[in-house]
């Protein structure tokens, strides 16, 4: 009866701020002998899973969100986002050391500064699940969602990794984005461990789905905007660095994100809307708000299984709304769940064009070729030019062999070079040094 009463409670939590009216369902799924049962409940009824006969030789599963009524349970089926769960394995563990185990998680994790706490804490038997409650949103939010899901994971697989204790968690990515996806319904036996799944409260505080958004996957900063509509090509002042060095990062950015979509035949049924929610604020940054939408329409036109437009409106109005998004490369490259270490690397790596950098290089390039032209013209050897010039030998050589001035073999030039240096009082040993020849080959240059 106890149980019943908790998961009464645990229900209601998870589920009933939502508006009734809405037609949803939750769907619990009834595991026995390899072969899944699934149930549905609309929301308004959702209390009534706890009435269940659940019987012990078989396994109870629950969705974290809604989805359309009498829909089969599939992700294009998404009606509301209610919460986030993260599915946490514990692998060869058994006894009082699970149990040391499952409170140093515990601890850790409510102890995090930089993770959200947790609603719900609960020890499934073979591992944990964390529920992360919000109040009902649309499922055209679902890149909020995904962003949050996986910046979490990201956060929670720094923890395992940073503490030795806890090295037998693993958490199941996969079925921690699966929006859509089952996971063991709380006070139900767990047939595989023998025990039963227990859940605690860590906090009821009922986060919002945008505010958890903003607050905790990237800094949004101010941008004043004058009446006019943005055109091409016009730029939004970074409020941290240069316009143009940030250019130059949103260039990369959108370059990166084509590749990112080629590499995977624009197959990226699991990471589209976080795709399309990048690219939204990188074109922004980048065009300006005009071409925004056409050029999130192109993108999404190559995809095997396009977005609807109702959900580029959505990311589209969200972007636009916020004035600009601003991203670390850090965050940035967080947002995308299935990113190869080889992808991360070659994204750390690229450089970036800097215009005023490379007009200076070209400016100073060409004054240096005019200079080396000018003592060239004087009679001076390749030597003293460079000497002049702050270059290489081998530079200035090359540059007039380039112009059709290469006018000694080196052995001449090396020649002419030593004379003019002994003209100008410095002794053979010398000579020597600076042009890296023996004192023999300087005696002879000279004495011929």
């Amino acid at each position: 009866m106890e149980n019943v009463r908790s998961q009464v409670d645990l229900l209601n939590f998870l589920f009933c701020d939502c508006v009734k009216e809405y037609n949803s369902t939750v769907f619990v799924g009834c595991l026995n002998n390899g072969i899944m049962r699934e149930l549905r409940y609309p929301i308004r009824n959702v209390l009534k899973i706890a009435d269940l006969n659940f019987a012990g030789s078989c396994d109870y599963y629950v969705t974290a969100n809604s989805l359309k009524c009498n829909r089969p349970r599939h992700s294009d089926q998404l009606f509301g986002l209610h919460n986030i769960c993260i599915d946490i394995d514990l692998h060869n563990s058994d006894g009082s050391l699970s149990q040391k185990i499952f409170d140093d998680l515990r601890y850790f994790i409510v102890h995090d500064f930089e993770l959200p706490l947790p609603n719900v804490f609960v020890r499934t038997g073979r591992g944990v699940q964390l529920w992360w409650h919000f109040a009902e949103a649309s499922s055209k939010l679902l890149f909020m969602y995904q962003s949050i899901t996986q910046l979490i994971i990201n956060r929670l697989n720094d923890i395992i990794s940073a503490v030795d204790t806890l090295s037998g968690f693993n958490i199941d990515t996969t079925a921690s984005r699966n929006v859509v996806g089952y996971f063991r319904l709380p006070f139900t036996f767990n047939t595989k461990s023998r025990t039963m799944a227990t859940a605690e409260f860590l906090t009821e505080e009922v986060y919002n789905l945008v505010e958890l958004f903003e607050g905790y996957c990237y800094d949004v900063h101010s941008i004043a905007h004058s009446s006019v509509v943005a055109t091409s090509l016009q730029i939004q002042p970074h409020p941290q660095i240069g316009s143009k060095q940030y250019i130059s990062l949103v260039r990369k950015r959108k370059k990166f994100l084509e590749d990112y979509c080629a590499n995977r035949d624009y197959n990226i049924v699991g990471s589209r809307d976080l795709v399309m929610f990048l690219y939204c604020a990188t074109i922004y940054n980048l065009v300006g708000v005009n071409y925004v939408m056409l050029a999130m329409q192109q993108l999404n036109s190559r995809f095997t299984t396009p977005l609807r437009q109702s959900h580029l409106d959505s990311i589209y109005n969200y972007v636009v709304s916020k004035g600009g998004l601003r991203f670390t490369n850090a965050k940035f490259l967080d947002y995308l769940p299935f990113l190869t270490n080889l992808e991360r690397i070659s994204y750390n790596t690229a450089k970036t064009t800097n215009a005023t950098r490379d007009a200076n290089r070209k400016t100073a390039k060409e004054e240096r070729n005019r200079r080396i032209l000018e003592l060239a013209t004087q009679g001076m050897t390749t030597q003293q030019i460079a000497d002049a010039v702050g270059c290489s030998v081998r530079t200035v050589k090359t540059f007039l062999q380039s112009q059709n001035l290469g006018r000694f073999s080196r052995a001449e030039d090396n020649r002419l070079c030593a004379i003019s240096m002994h003209n100008d009082g410095m002794s053979i040993m010398e000579i020597s040094k600076k042009m890296k020849l023996s004192e023999w080959t300087i005696k002879q240059y000279i004495n011929n």
